[in-house]
């Protein structure tokens, strides 16, 4: 079943991390399952019919929990460890996944992949695909010290947003402004 690209890969990786970091898991799966490398009509559809997402639990404090949103979560954790041990060597954490069937179908020398399974199987693989497709050598955390925020770079960037590198220059300056005053008080307990 052919299907209209929604950007390149890179595009992708870059709206699913912005979705996860902004907190809408359900933005991010749909994204994924619809414009994945990999086919996976079925996952895509059932969860974009699904008019209340489904229950996972409750935390301490009574309040739902979303399958999608444990499913953001995984994905998220999963890319922020893998972008913290970047060229370490390192195993990032692993995800189990179960219930899941890879298929491949091969026509005019391509080959075209999918997945029948859940949502969260199959949005799972459509990110490690996507990965591995295109690299985490762009992807990086905010280099605000209080942000741990993953973010595509571009160009010169080093922060997540604006707002974050307002912060740490406002930051850098207040330490530049106690820095000259601790130095013109030495210089004159000095005189």
């Amino acid at each position: 079943m052919p299907r209209k690209r929604y950007a390149a890969p890179e595009q992708i990786l870059r709206s699913v991390i912005d979705a996860l970091e902004r907190g809408s898991a359900r933005d991010a799966v749909l994204l994924l399952l619809e414009h994945g490398p990999l086919l996976t009509p079925e996952a895509y559809a059932a969860e974009r019919d699904r008019l209340a997402p489904e229950l996972f639990g409750h935390d301490d404090d009574g309040r739902p929990i979303f399958e999608v949103s444990v499913v953001g979560g995984e994905l998220l954790a999963f890319l922020r460890d893998l972008v913290r041990g970047q060229d370490s060597g390192r195993l990032a954490q692993g995800i189990w996944l179960k219930g899941a069937k890879l298929r491949g179908r091969a026509a005019g020398g391509r080959v075209s992949l999918s997945v029948d399974g859940p949502m969260r199987e199959a949005a799972i693989l459509q990110l490690a695909l996507l990965v591995y497709t295109v690299g985490v050598g762009n992807v990086r955390i905010c280099s605000a010290s209080d942000c741990p925020r993953l973010y595509v770079k571009t160009y010169r960037r080093e922060y997540c947003s604006k707002r974050c590198q307002k912060r740490a220059q406002m930051r850098e300056y207040r330490e530049q402004i106690r820095e000259r005053q601790r130095r013109r008080k030495l210089k004159g307990v000095a005189s």
